[in-house]
């Protein structure tokens, strides 16, 4: 995929994060979507939240179980980035709103 392909993912998955709506399964409409691809197309995100006055607070790893893997179809954990805003004091409520 080049770069401008995966400039537009990154657009269409940014744009759905902020109004918080769905979309399908990018492996899905793209089977063939690399896994640097999709590293990628994070990266761009990361970015731009960045220049736009994000802090990144840390990583997470997740679907570290091979149960979690098998059911999800993928055969290794998956990594992401945690940004400040995300992060809340241990015991801390959040509002829906904000998830």
């Amino acid at each position: 995929m080049n770069e401008v392909v995966l400039a537009g993912l990154a657009q269409e998955l940014s744009r759905a994060a902020r109004t918080r709506a769905p979309v399908r399964l990018l492996s899905e409409r793209f089977p063939g979507l690399t896994l640097q691809g999709a590293s990628r197309i994070q990266q761009i995100n990361v970015r731009a939240r960045v220049a736009a006055g994000a802090r990144v607070a840390g990583h997470k790893i997740g679907l570290t179980l091979a149960a979690m893997q098998e059911q999800m179809g993928i055969h290794e954990p998956d990594s992401s980035f945690v940004f400040h805003e995300m992060v809340a004091p241990s015991g801390a409520g959040c509002g829906r709103s904000t998830l």
